[in-house]
């Protein structure tokens, strides 16, 4: 496998972003670059966001992705760790809709407590900040957490649901469309759907 692995999906413009800033910065001969076709990695960790960076198997990064951090990965070079834990994988939470929908439906941040997904805040590889000291910062501070940052949550969930439903009808979606959408309980369909499967 190669040391530097980046999962990507055709429809996400976040992948398409962080591949075009790799190709232009001279990074795609040090990289795969793979299709998020299963829900897990190659490592068996869930596919919690992409873009999904890898670094020697070992989650390195989720959306959002700064090329910066795929420059590191593929010099073999360290980052400085994040000021916060907590806010880091607050963050990759938000950025995941998998783990927003999960967290939003459970009421709390149990379901997304994942050291792969700690791992990718944190860039673990990259800074040497390990999966477990954000886990155990984290947990305590669940609830608080998720009070917190519930608005935020909140609001990327609807976008997420209105991208997507923009997407099914081809860019053919209007106010009243959506609103009918809505209103016919589709939004709660697609929240439970989410936080089952994820993307």
């Amino acid at each position: 496998m190669a040391v530097t692995v980046i999962y990507v999906h055709r429809t996400c413009s976040s992948s398409y972003k962080l591949y075009l800033e790799a190709k232009d910065k001279g990074l795609l001969s040090g990289v795969e670059i793979r299709p998020a076709a299963t829900p897990r990695d190659s490592s068996g960790n869930i596919l919690w966001s992409v873009p999904w960076l890898l670094v020697a198997g070992k989650p390195a990064g989720a959306d959002p992705i700064p090329v910066e951090v795929v420059e590191a990965a593929v010099s073999k070079s360290r980052i400085s760790p994040p000021r916060s834990v907590e806010e880091a994988f607050m963050e990759t939470v938000l950025h995941s809709s998998a783990a927003s929908s999960m967290a939003a439906l459970a009421g709390g941040l149990e379901p997304v407590l994942d050291e792969a997904l700690a791992s990718a805040a944190v860039k673990s590889p990259l800074t040497g900040v390990g999966p477990r000291e954000v886990l155990e910062a984290v947990g305590p501070n669940s609830q608080s957490l998720l009070e917190e940052w519930s608005d935020r949550i909140s609001r990327a969930l609807a976008l997420g649901f209105v991208r997507e439903a923009w997407w099914s009808r081809r860019g053919d979606l209007g106010p009243e469309e959506l609103r009918a959408l809505v209103s016919s309980g589709a939004f709660r369909l697609w929240l439970l759907a989410k936080g089952s499967i994820g993307r």
